[in-house]
């Protein structure tokens, strides 16, 4: 996996499609990604940060270290965000965002969801692939998969809402969640 990482940040072959326009033409350069990339990687590997964790363990247990974790991060975002002169308050002018709250909410319920089936937040996922974990290998695999499902069949919003089609995909993947919850529950 790291070869072809390192052959694709190398060479660029023409197999990978990069976009000129939009949300996915907004990136840093490579290698600052990287280096900035390895680094939280690592603080991250090594302190165990998971979000999902965090919000459940302040919930659940009243954690002030997890509380502390989780703004720390919100807090270090929104420094790079102004840093960077792209922060913005509030939905308007954000790529991507729209008012559909309840979209909104549903989705990254399905998000959570799917989170405490596979034992972590997405970033955690990534964070346990690198340490060798074969399902959490699988987990981004799939992540991964389902993003350029989500961009090919044009599920993902946009500031004009959420297309119909986004929505069905969001209840059959909250249905599917559900019937997997349900059949394996001790009856």
């Amino acid at each position: 996996m790291g070869a072809l990482v390192l052959t694709a940040l190398l060479f660029r072959p023409g197999i990978l499609l990069e976009s000129r326009s939009g949300g996915g033409a907004l990136h840093a350069p490579v290698w600052i990604s990287l280096a900035v990339g390895l680094a939280i990687g690592a603080v991250c590997q090594r302190s165990r940060f998971c979000i999902t964790g965090s919000v459940r363990d302040i919930l659940l247990v009243r954690s002030p270290g997890a509380a502390l974790a989780l703004g720390g991060l919100l807090l270090a975002a929104g420094v790079a965000d102004g840093f960077t002169g792209q922060f913005r308050l509030g939905y308007y002018d954000q790529p991507g965002a729209h008012l559909e709250w309840l979209w909104s909410f549903l989705g990254m319920g399905l998000v959570g969801g799917a989170a405490v089936v596979a034992g972590g937040c997405p970033f955690r996922q990534i964070v346990r692939a690198g340490e060798g974990d074969l399902d959490a290998a699988a987990t981004v695999v799939g992540m991964g998969a389902g993003a350029v499902l989500v961009q090919v069949w044009g599920l993902g919003a946009s500031a004009a809402g959420v297309p119909t089609a986004g929505k069905v995909a969001v209840l059959v993947g909250l249905a599917a969640l559900l019937g997997l919850g349900a059949s394996v529950r001790p009856h």
